[in-house]
């Protein structure tokens, strides 16, 4: 099938309808055994409208076709009450170096000052003095 066709469903029948708005295609799921015909129809057809205020889904949970009011108060059921700042470990540590270790470890600073060093190698052979700008660097140096 080209990607121009459109699929028709019956609306009488138990079939459902999926709309992929990237390509503009839809493809049918069946849930009888009726078959699909293939027609033309145009475009506003695939928005679905209900003439209900609350739809019901198959788990019988209460869907409302119309959005709440900005105003209202919001149920003390929906709000979600989250405490800003450090959680577990993190609650107990004063020191902002053992803060750092909980994010970075020891090889992973091992690791950068490895990495820094070559990379400080290879640009120092562009300068003439070497100064602290252009010196190695070390771990005591890094978590400092």
């Amino acid at each position: 099938m080209s990607s121009d066709e459109e699929i028709f469903v019956s609306r009488r029948s138990c079939k459902r309808r999926f709309v992929d708005s990237d390509d503009n295609t839809s493809d049918a799921g069946q849930l009888g055994s009726e078959s699909i015909q293939h027609q033309q129809e145009p475009e506003s057809s695939f928005v679905i409208r209900s003439n209900k205020n609350h739809p019901y889904g198959k788990s019988g949970y209460k869907w409302s076709t119309r959005p709440r009011n900005p105003r209202a108060r919001t149920s003390s059921r929906n709000v979600i009450h989250v405490v800003p700042g450090p959680a577990g470990v993190a609650k107990e540590i004063t020191d902002p170096r053992e803060l750092i270790l909980l994010f970075i470890s020891y090889e992973m600073i091992n690791e950068m000052v490895t990495y820094t060093n070559s990379e400080i190698d290879i640009k120092k052979s562009k300068y003439k003095l070497e100064k602290y700008t252009n010196s190695h660097t070390s771990t005591n140096e890094v978590t400092a």
